[in-house]
């Protein structure tokens, strides 16, 4: 059995590559070749027939998930001529480029071209997998000019690159550069608010379901009802929600004062969930030991005259992320805390290098030119040594923390474990709402400068 897996993957399906990365193949040729292979595998032959004990789709799928790896060849051909769409749109000064856009899309771009009139049997295979690569393509975001906000994908997140959910005012040719504040690096935040439909918090928050099968007769009946129903961490999201709807209405009942329930029904659960994990993580660290585990992988002080920027970020419920940077001189003294939260799906490593770009510009705003990075993402700190650039999202990331060293005198970019960027990492959390930044140059948070001092222990 091995020889024949080394034999099918090798050969047989490594013989027709060439012509499936130029052509669709007509999905009986393949079918036949799927069918050949699978005969060979259980040993079937002309004369004697032997029984297929797995359809060929789990054949095809991965072995870590319970396949043997072999190639889907229809999904495959279809891969092979989608590459051949994203070379020509990002080689466009190649030859072929040149050819089929002077015959096929003169005034658009290959991702707008028509089939057309009479093509080659080529052009209508790469145009037919066309569709399988704006399933994946996302716009990176510059200024924004050429960005519809409704039409096209320029989200990034788990979810894919899905487009807002307009309020039936909004502006249906509203760019992407209207949502940017002044200096086109932030988002103006009262436009956004304006133009997207806000959520039902309770539906969100994934009680809905949960306290509508709730028998009640009497709001006190309903509340003890749901503390029974709700256990762990719901219940203190629960508390929370109700808290925040009480203080609401006393507000305006006898302050009249006007304030958002959504930011202050957020606030209130970030809260809580921050005290949770903080408990958590101060538990874990206590029962391992601070110390040793300070020792193993300690900050240290930079040279005279560079000022070390520690960065970290920190993920809630995988929609919002926090970053912080903390920089400290040759004597150790804090120098700047900033700490600022975003509404975001990124993955860790994306978080993280979010977090060196925002440690830079940092520096930039205070104007420290010399500076030293450091992080304990062992991954992005060598990624941005080797200027590993890319047009996935960690690339692109990696690509604007570089932009700034012709503007900086970045010393190094170094790894450190997390027991030597603890400040980092509590800067992180400082900040509860999306969209909030908190900067310090004084007067600095006392969680912050007890862990500082521990660091120079």
């Amino acid at each position: 059995m091995p020889g024949k897996e080394v034999l099918i993957k090798s050969v047989v399906q490594a013989i027709p590559i060439y012509m499936m990365s130029m052509f669709a193949i007509p999905e009986g040729i393949i079918d036949e070749i799927h069918a050949m292979i699978a005969m060979f595998w259980w040993g079937s032959t002309e004369n004697k027939r032997k029984i297929h004990w797995w359809r060929w789709e789990k054949m095809c799928k991965p072995k870590s998930k319970g396949g043997m790896g072999f190639r889907d060849l229809k999904v495959f051909n279809q891969a092979l001529l989608a590459k051949q769409i994203w070379r020509i749109m990002s080689k466009p000064e190649s030859l072929v480029s040149r050819v089929l856009k002077a015959r096929y899309f003169k005034n658009s771009s290959v991702l707008e071209a028509c089939r057309g009139f009479d093509p080659s049997f080529t052009w209508r295979s790469m145009w037919g997998a066309k569709s399988l690569l704006l399933e994946g393509l996302c716009w990176r975001v510059g200024n924004g000019s050429m960005i519809n906000v409704w039409d096209d994908k320029w989200i990034p997140g788990a979810n894919g690159c899905s487009a807002p959910v307009p309020n039936l005012e909004a502006n249906g040719e509203l760019c992407v550069a209207e949502l940017l504040d002044e200096s086109g690096s932030c988002w103006n935040v009262d436009k956004l608010h304006e133009i997207m439909l806000p959520d039902e918090y309770w539906e969100a928050s994934g009680f809905d379901e949960i306290l509508s099968n709730i028998d009640t007769t009497s709001f006190a009946s309903w509340v003890i009802g749901a503390l029974e129903t709700l256990h762990g961490e719901e219940k203190g999201r629960f508390l929370a929600i109700l808290w925040a709807m009480w203080s609401i209405r006393n507000d305006n009942l006898f302050e009249e004062v006007q304030r958002s329930p959504e930011v202050a029904i957020m606030g209130l659960t970030r809260m809580v969930s921050d005290y949770q994990g903080h408990r958590a993580e101060v538990g874990a660290v206590v029962s391992r030991g601070i110390v040793g585990d300070i020792g193993a992988g300690a900050w240290s002080v930079p040279e005279e005259g560079i000022v070390k920027i520690n960065c970290d970020a920190a993920i809630f419920y995988g929609v919002e992320v926090g970053l912080g940077a903390v920089g400290r001189n040759s004597s150790g003294a804090i120098v700047f805390v900033a700490s600022r939260r975003h509404r975001a799906g990124w993955s860790v490593e994306v978080a993280e290098a979010k977090a060196l770009k925002f440690g830079l510009e940092m520096a930039m705003r205070l104007e420290l030119n010399v500076v030293e990075l450091e992080s304990d993402a062992l991954n992005v700190a060598k990624a941005v040594s080797r200027r590993a650039f890319s047009r996935s999202g960690i690339g692109i990331c990696i690509h604007d923390i570089c932009r700034f060293f012709s503007l900086l005198e970045v010393k190094n970019v170094s790894h450190v474990k997390r027991g030597g960027n603890t400040v980092a990492h509590l800067t992180a959390r400082l900040c509860s709402l999306a969209g909030e930044e908190r900067v310090f140059v004084t007067d600095f948070p006392d969680s912050v400068t007890s862990l500082a001092e521990i660091d120079l222990i």
